[in-house]
C-alpha cells in the first residue's frame, strides 16, 4: 500500500514522538543553549523519540522555527519523523529555514517558500485508487481531470473524484457499478483532498492520514482540483 510520499518505508512504524518529558541536567541545559540560535531566541521543547531525548525543537508564527538534533542522533534519519509528526492537512510549516534544511525538506514533498512572511512549507502528497469502468479510466488517463462544478457518483463525474487508500477497496467500489478498472492517482498534493463527503463525515484530513498509516485501514477521500493526466495510470 502507498502512504505519504517518501514516508512508505519507516523503519519504524510503532514510534512515538513526545515534546515533554523528565529531563536530565545536563539535557535542560543544552536546550537553553541551542535554542539561543532559534528564530525566537527562546529555550527548545525537548524531541523526545520512543522515550529517549534526540534533541530540541521550537514552533513560532504557525509553523517549526527550529529544529535541532544531539550531535549523537544527527545524519540518523530522525528529521523524517519529525516533519511526519507535524503534518497538518497536508502541510508542514518552517519558519527561517537554512538552505541546507531546505535540500532535506525536498525528500518529503513539494517545497514552497513565502518571502512575506518567511514561511517555508512543504506540501506532503499521497498516491491513492479510484474504480471505475474502462471507457472512464481511458479518459482519465489521457485527459486527467477537473471538477464540473456539478454533483456526482463515485465514477469520477461531477464535483468531486472518490478515492480510496486501497485499491482493492476501488475495485470493489467498481464492481459495484459493474466495471472493473482500478486507476492510480500518484502523488497527490494532500491540500487538493477533502474527507469523503458521505462514507468519512466527520473526520477530518488528519484522522485519514494517521488511520491509512498507522492503522492499515482504507480511508476514502474526494478530490477536489484539477490534476493532469500525469497523475493518471492504469493499475
Amino acid at each position: 500500500m502507498k502512504h505519504l510520499k517518501k514516508f512508505e518505508n519507516f523503519e519504524n512504524k510503532d514510534f512515538e514522538i513526545k515534546y515533554f518529558g523528565e529531563l536530565t541536567e545536563s539535557e535542560l541545559n543544552w536546550l537553553i543553549k541551542t535554542g539561543r540560535k532559534s528564530y525566537s531566541g527562546g529555550e527548545l521543547r525537548p524531541i523526545f523519540f520512543n522515550g529517549k531525548m534526540i534533541g530540541g525543537i521550537s514552533w513560532n508564527l504557525g509553523g517549526i522555527d527550529y529544529i535541532q538534533f544531539l550531535p549523537e542522533y544527527k545524519g540518523k534519519g530522525y528529521l523524517k519523523y519529525i516533519v511526519k509528526d507535524n503534518i497538518d492537512d497536508g502541510k508542514v510549516k518552517f519558519v527561517s529555514t537554512s538552505p541546507e534544511l531546505t535540500d532535506k525538506l525536498k525528500k518529503y514533498g513539494v517545497v514552497t517558500y513565502n518571502e512575506n512572511n518567511d514561511i517555508t512549507t512543504v506540501h506532503i502528497s499521497i498516491t491513492l485508487y479510484h474504480g471505475t469502468c474502462k471507457a472512464n479510466a481511458d479518459h482519465l488517463i489521457s485527459n486527467g481531470w477537473k471538477p464540473t462544478g456539478q454533483s456526482g457518483a463515485n465514477m469520477g463525474q461531477g464535483r468531486y473524484l472518490y478515492l480510496s487508500s486501497e485499491p482493492e477497496d476501488a475495485l470493489w467500489f467498481a464492481q459495484e457499478k459493474g466495471c472493473d478498472s482500478v486507476v492510480e492517482v500518484k502523488d497527490i498534493p494532500v491540500e487538493y483532498l477533502r474527507p469523503d463527503p458521505e462514507d468519512e463525515a466527520g473526520f477530518t484530513m488528519n484522522d485519514l492520514l494517521e488511520r491509512i498509516d498507522k492503522h492499515d485501514f482504507p480511508a476514502k477521500f474526494a478530490l477536489w482540483k484539477e490534476l493532469g493526466k500525469e497523475y493518471f495510470k492504469l493499475k
